[in-house]
């Protein structure tokens, strides 16, 4: 029975290579960082020096050492990382050479003998079914033990497991502040830009439809004089025929008034869609238009209204809660900084674990 020790980076476990959880740690994405194989006496369980594997910090090299061994102390202290993030397999002699120490010496530390630790007590004769006051049964319980009072000793050596690896709710909220200060401003600006353009476009449709209506109420004016002046001079000023004349001109007129109305609302809110995709319906800025003019028989101009209305309306269910292309890239963007920050974060600190808690 060998026991592996097993880490993703924020968990690390402990577990027999021959159970099923062994695999499925490995499936989980859990990496091999060290083994421990416990060996039979006439005279019961001893102790075993367990083997690790170390990484160079470029993550070119590996190399499997003895725990507690001259070379693994010698490669830690060069930076050499717990793990099995390496490419290239290196013998150990050969993973000294590259830390820098005289090819001379290195055969010969690499072969340097592990000086054991206290061997475990001699196992109590009870059956696997047993269980023991820390839950597990028979030679679990020894290995549990054993590497309690390996812990024991090196916490009291000073050798301690760096608390800040640890990444609460409090340390994700300033990752994910920091990423904001970071990303948000170039958004905000394009937003700002965004709103700009599609306000000025907007402003100057409704300004040109104010133009148009501005002419057609000029050209409306001169019509019906036109028709009143031609009725008296055949002497049908108060007849029938002028009354009809003058309809038609107003329901031409009053056409031509709502006909550009439609167009600007339609061009408008087509706009508005595109921007509200890209930004969201709460960026949406909300221009109004003026109550349509009337044009009105037998009057020179048009009749108002001293009310407005919004310009267009995105009434449709599809645009409730909608998240635009901006902002959703906005918010990936953010994670993904807020991710990486996390990453650096976690890789400092095991820095810092590697040279407080060694081999």
């Amino acid at each position: 029975m060998a026991l592996q020790t097993l880490t993703n980076g924020r968990q690390t476990v402990q577990v027999d290579a021959n159970s099923p959880d062994f695999q499925a740690y490995l499936s989980g994405g859990f990496q091999v960082v060290s083994t421990l194989t416990p060996t039979y006496t006439s005279s019961g369980l001893t102790s075993t020096v367990g083997k690790a594997t170390l990484s160079s910090l470029d993550g070119l090299y590996k190399t499997v050492v003895d725990i507690g061994s001259q070379a693994a102390s010698l490669l830690q202290s060069k930076g050499w990382v717990l793990g099995d993030t390496g490419r290239a397999p290196k013998s150990v002699a050969g993973a000294l050479n590259l830390a820098g120490y005289d090819p001379r010496e290195t055969m010969q530390i690499a072969e340097q003998p592990v000086q054991a630790e206290q061997p475990v007590q001699r196992v109590s004769q009870f059956s696997s079914a047993q269980i023991t006051p820390t839950g597990l049964t028979g030679v679990y319980d020894e290995i549990f033990k054993a590497l309690q009072t390996q812990l024991d000793q090196l916490q009291k050596r000073g050798q301690v497991i760096n608390p800040n690896v640890t990444i609460d709710p409090s340390r994700v909220a300033e990752f994910t502040k920091q990423a904001e200060g970071e990303i948000n401003p170039y958004y905000s600006s394009q937003l700002a830009l965004a709103r700009e353009s599609f306000l000025r476009s907007v402003g100057y449709s409704t300004d040109d439809l104010a133009r148009q209506e501005q002419d057609l109420e000029k050209k409306f004016g001169q019509q019906t004089r036109q028709l009143g002046e031609q009725a008296a001079e055949t002497g049908f000023a108060l007849s029938g025929r002028r009354q009809l004349q003058e309809q038609e001109l107003a329901g031409q007129t009053q056409q031509a008034i709502e006909q550009n109305r439609r167009q600007l609302q339609f061009n408008a809110g087509t706009s508005a869609r595109e921007f509200a995709q890209r930004y969201g319906v709460s960026q949406i800025p909300p221009p109004t238009l003026s109550a349509v003019p009337t044009a009105s028989a037998g009057e020179t101009r048009f009749g108002t209204f001293d009310r407005a209305f919004p310009l267009y309306n995105l009434s449709d269910p599809l645009y409730q809660n909608l998240v635009g292309s901006e902002e959703f890239t906005r918010r990936g963007a953010v994670q993904n900084r807020a991710s990486q920050l996390e990453d650096v974060f976690r890789t400092q600190n095991a820095l810092n674990q590697q040279r407080t808690l060694t081999l």
